[in-house]
């Protein structure tokens, strides 16, 4: 099976940035549009559920920054923030470009003479 994202990036390409999927008997509404989530989770938060995922993930991302609610996101936020800087950013993308062509190579050269990885 495909990883979640494909299918949601299809029905995003195919739908829009906000649209609704059923799953069983459940309907969801998917919002991916960047303006739309920041409108729900900065200006509206308190209007929005962050829906049953967060539940769902409850054990994973206890009540870390993403499922947090306003109060809690509100302290932490700051203390995250420098993680989020566009150069620091800039910084951990060209690192991770630079491994992934470095595995890219070192898988190339296993292929080249049939070597097991």
């Amino acid at each position: 099976a495909a990883p979640l994202f494909i299918p949601l990036y299809d029905y995003y390409r195919e739908y829009g940035g906000v649209y609704n999927l059923g799953a069983g008997p459940k309907w969801f509404v998917v919002v991916s549009d960047p303006v739309a989530v920041r409108t729900m989770f900065k200006d509206q938060a308190d209007s929005f559920s962050k829906g049953i995922l967060t539940d769902i993930m409850e054990p994973i991302m206890g009540d870390g920054l993403i499922p947090a609610n306003k109060e809690i996101w509100a302290k932490r936020r700051p203390v995250v923030g420098a993680g989020f800087h566009g150069a620091w950013l800039k910084h951990m993308c060209d690192l991770f470009g630079k491994s992934a062509m470095n595995l890219a190579d070192k898988l190339d050269e296993s292929a080249e003479s049939g070597k097991t990885v």
